[in-house]
């Protein structure tokens, strides 16, 4: 039986010590990038697989990471689950996932329980990132957590977004250079409609020209966007384009579109947001703005294993680019 890879094998093929082997495979901070890519290649080259349970035992750290969401059935959050999985593999971390259907206090107790039993060294807080309830509890129990997106209280904790305003932004500029000025704003946080709605307005469009839809958080992104086409399909004068708040929205409007008579994007622009594979999955496919969603959760893995020497909240922002496709045209 071939003998069993150890940690001097790896120190030896990466040129290093085996303590500093120790400190990568750890996610130790302090570690120059060079010599932590050497480690993690000899690793792979040799088919290294650590002790867990003695690393846990010796470091007094579970190893897990936690996700936090309340929908994994959207895209978004299915991504950020798929990225979190490889980014913490890549430092020796495991990540577990808790969904909470609802902000009950039920649901409280259970996630409580859930941090008490899993020992997380740190939490990824997506969806719930704005809702106090949830960081109220982590740091009662002094669990570590970085936020994603968060729209409200910021310098609370570390945390990681993309430059939605940006994007939205982006958005709006397109739509209005394709001479749209009766808009639609679909989404479920009241701030990035806003957004949406203030550049519209300075660019050019009238207040009462553009239309703020909000959308329900309890329905999946396909039915809010079905909904969405409802809503517009019953205003006397109908808007010539949306901004839904996610492509899998953009894709249910667009769906209602087409069953109710409307050629998208002849009668009806529609652009969406993330760039996911239901963007180039529908026809037409959808004008959206990209967001890096495997930097985003690569950071969020970073900032929790890598605690900040100084312990002040850190911000990654990462940027976000326009992807125009078939689902938008000139107004008519």
């Amino acid at each position: 039986m071939k003998p069993p890879v150890t940690i001097d094998d790896v120190a030896r093929l990466a040129g290093v010590s085996p303590k500093t082997v120790s400190r990568v495979v750890n996610a130790e901070a302090h570690v120059r990038d060079a010599t932590r890519e050497a480690v993690h290649e000899a690793i792979a080259a040799l088919g290294y697989r650590p002790n867990l349970a003695a690393r846990s035992l010796a470091s007094s750290r579970s190893m897990l990471i936690g996700l936090i969401s309340m929908r994994l059935d959207a895209y978004i959050f299915r991504a950020m689950h798929s990225h979190g999985v490889r980014a913490c593999r890549e430092r020796g971390l495991h990540l577990i996932v808790e969904e909470l259907d609802t902000l009950g206090s039920d649901t409280l107790r259970y996630l409580e329980n859930s941090l008490r039993q899993m020992r997380f060294d740190g939490v990824i807080v997506s969806q719930l990132s704005d809702q106090p309830e949830i960081l109220d509890l982590l740091e009662r129990m002094q669990v570590r957590y970085v936020r994603i997106s968060p729209t409200t209280d910021h310098g609370r904790a570390d945390s990681v977004t993309s430059n939605v305003d940006h994007g939205l932004k982006l958005l709006a500029e397109h739509l209005y250079s394709l001479g749209h000025r009766h808009i639609a704003v679909a989404s479920p946080r009241k701030r990035w409609r806003n957004v949406m709605r203030d550049a519209l307005i300075e660019l050019g469009c009238s207040p009462s020209q553009i239309l703020s839809l909000p959308v329900n958080w309890r329905k999946t992104p396909v039915e809010a966007g079905l909904d969405i086409g409802a809503a517009i399909l019953s205003q006397r004068q109908r808007p010539s384009a949306v901004y839904a708040f996610n492509d899998e929205m953009a894709a249910g409007l667009i769906n209602y579109a087409w069953a109710h008579g409307i050629h998208v994007p002849r009668d009806l622009s529609v652009a969406g947001f993330d760039d996911g594979e239901m963007a180039r999955a529908v026809w037409p496919p959808i004008t959206t703005v990209h967001q890096p969603l495997d930097e985003m959760v690569r950071a969020a893995v970073a900032l929790l294993a890598e605690p900040a020497a100084h312990g002040k909240p850190r911000e990654v922002v990462c940027p976000v680019q326009l992807v125009v496709r078939e689902s938008t045209a000139a107004a008519q």
